[in-house]
C-alpha cells in the first residue's frame, strides 16, 4: 500500500481531540472538559516526541540519581525535560501545579486562572530500557492543587497513560466516561478501542518486588492464585504490567507491603491513582490490599502505596487473604 493510501485511511480514523470533544449524553454534553482536553492533547503531542526519543537512544546512563534513590538513565532524564519544559511554557492552559516522579518539589505556575494541576512519571519502567522492554508514561490530571486533603476519587479529573511497544498507545479516561485505546500511526493518535472493558475475572498474574520479601498473607494469595491456573507475566515496568491486564481484559497485578517497605514503593499521585481510575472506568478495582486507592488521600508528594489492581474478583480476594477472612 503506497504511503498516499495510507495518509487517507489515518485521516478517517478519529483522532484523540475528536474523541474528546465528542457530544455523548442526554442532554448532549462534551466528553472531556474543555481545558482539560486541550491540557490532555498537549501532554499526548509531547509523548508522540518522547516515542521518536526511545528510537533515537536506547541504551546509556548518565549517572544521576533522581530524588527518590533510583537509578536513571538519559531517556528518562529527557522525557522529563520534555514534559517539564512544554507544560511550563504552555500559558494558554493555565496550569496550576506541576510535580514530576523525577523531582521532590511541586512547581506552581498559576495561582489565578489555574483548574489543573498535574503529576507525571516522565518515564515508567526506565531501568528495563536497556533490555528493549516496553516503558511508559504516566500522567493524572487533579483538579485544584496537589496534596489538597482530597482523596482520588474527588481531585483526580483524568489519567493517561502512553506505552511505548512494538506500537506506541494511549489509553485515557475521565470519570464517567469510560476508559479508551489510541493508536499513534503516522504522527496521530487514532482511536483503536472505545470503553474498554475488565472482565470479572482473568487469567494472568503479575507479581511484583522481591519474592523473599512478601508478607505471609500475600504469599498465601498469590498461591491461591497459581493454584487457580493464572499464567504469569511480568516485566518490571509497571505501566507495562498494567497495560498487559488492562488489553487482556482481566487478571491481577500485585506490588505489595514488603518486610522492609511498610507503604511498599510505587507513589500515588504519579502512578496509583492515575492507573486505578483507568482501572475502575473499565470495571475493574485498585485497591491498596483493603482500601480503594481512589479512596486514599496523598499527605506528601513521595506518597506510597500497594497496589492491587485489575479484575474485581483478584482484587477482593487478595483482600480476603490481606485482612485474615481467608487461609490457605
Amino acid at each position: 500500500m503506497d504511503p498516499e493510501t495510507i495518509d487517507q485511511l489515518v485521516n478517517v480514523g478519529i483522532r484523540l481531540r475528536t474523541h474528546q470533544s465528542a457530544n455523548v449524553g442526554e442532554p448532549p454534553e462534551e466528553r472531556v472538559e474543555h481545558q482539560l482536553r486541550r491540557l490532555m492533547a498537549c501532554v499526548a503531542d509531547v509523548t508522540i516526541d518522547i516515542s521518536e526519543d526511545l528510537r533515537e537512544v536506547m541504551r546509556g546512563y548518565n549517572g544521576t540519581q533522581n530524588t527518590f534513590g533510583e537509578s536513571q538513565i538519559k531517556l528518562d532524564v529527557l522525557a522529563d525535560h520534555r514534559l517539564m519544559k512544554h507544560l511550563e511554557q504552555e500559558t494558554s492552559f493555565q496550569v496550576r501545579q506541576l510535580a514530576s516522579e523525577e523531582s521532590d518539589e511541586i512547581k506552581t505556575l498559576s495561582t489565578g486562572d489555574g483548574r489543573y494541576s498535574v503529576t507525571f512519571d516522565p518515564l515508567d519502567g526506565s531501568s528495563v530500557v536497556d533490555a528493549n522492554f516496553s516503558v511508559g508514561t504516566i500522567v493524572g490530571f487533579y483538579e485544584g492543587d496537589l496534596l489538597d486533603g482530597k482523596p482520588g476519587r474527588e481531585s483526580l479529573a483524568g489519567a493517561m497513560y502512553v506505552l511505548y511497544g512494538p506500537a506506541t498507545t494511549l489509553v485515557y479516561a475521565v470519570p464517567g466516561e469510560g476508559a479508551h485505546e489510541f493508536v499513534l500511526r503516522n504522527g496521530r493518535f487514532i482511536l483503536e478501542k472505545e470503553h474498554l472493558q475488565m472482565q470479572e475475572q482473568g487469567k494472568i498474574y503479575g507479581p511484583g518486588a522481591n519474592v523473599n520479601k512478601w508478607l505471609p498473607e500475600h504469599r498465601e494469595f498469590i498461591k491461591d492464585i497459581q493454584r487457580q491456573g493464572h499464567r504469569l507475566r511480568y516485566s518490571g515496568a509497571l505501566v507495562a504490567d498494567a497495560n498487559h491486564i488492562f488489553s487482556k481484559g482481566g487478571g491481577i497485578f500485585a506490588y505489595p507491603v514488603l518486610t522492609d517497605a511498610p507503604r511498599s514503593k510505587l507513589r500515588l499521585l504519579f502512578e496509583l491513582q492515575p492507573l486505578a481510575l483507568i482501572a475502575e472506568e473499565m470495571g475493574g478495582a485498585a485497591t491498596d490490599g483493603i482500601t480503594p486507592i481512589l479512596d486514599l488521600v496523598p499527605k506528601k508528594l513521595e506518597e506510597r502505596s500497594p497496589i492491587y489492581i485489575g479484575s474485581r474478583r483478584e482484587v477482593e480476594l487478595a483482600k480476603e487473604y490481606l485482612t485474615g477472612q481467608r487461609v490457605s
